[in-house]
């Protein structure tokens, strides 16, 4: 039996947010992970640490976007790094015209789990941020 790869589970963890099933979306983080939306610079909404953090960060999205679905358009991996191509579509509570964009998500597995997701709506600033940390032997934090 082939071992499940990282870019599978991040296939399978966007998914589970399309599902809305955040719970199983959360086995998929490890209790201390950090989602970092620093490059995105949208005010109060910069790292979130741990299953809370996360829990928090899922809440503040949809109440801005409830109807947010995400299609993976890619997934590159370089040792125990991701980087996740994805077009969102979102509308806003009082609009409901969905609207697309991209974003490219760097991420560190550990033990088949995630530990740090770095977001970024620049999918060059994206890649590089991908190739400067797969090319680290130190995991961001």
């Amino acid at each position: 039996m082939d071992e499940i790869t990282n870019a599978e589970l991040v296939r399978q963890g966007f998914a589970h947010w399309n599902d809305r099933r955040f719970d199983s979306l959360l086995e998929y983080f490890h209790e201390d992970a950090v989602w970092d939306m620093r490059p995105f610079g949208v005010p109060d909404m910069s790292v979130f640490r741990g299953h809370d953090g996360l829990k928090r960060f899922f809440d503040e999205w949809l109440q801005i976007f409830p109807d947010s679905s995400v299609e993976v358009e890619g997934v590159e991996e370089e040792g125990d790094w991701t980087l996740s191509l994805v077009l969102q579509l979102v509308s806003g509570a009082a609009g409901g015209t969905p609207v697309p964009f991209r974003y490219g998500g760097v991420g560190h597995w550990r033990d088949g789990r995630l530990d740090f997701v770095e977001n970024h709506p620049d999918m060059d600033a994206a890649r590089q941020a991908f190739k400067r940390y797969a090319a680290s032997s130190v995991p961001a934090s």
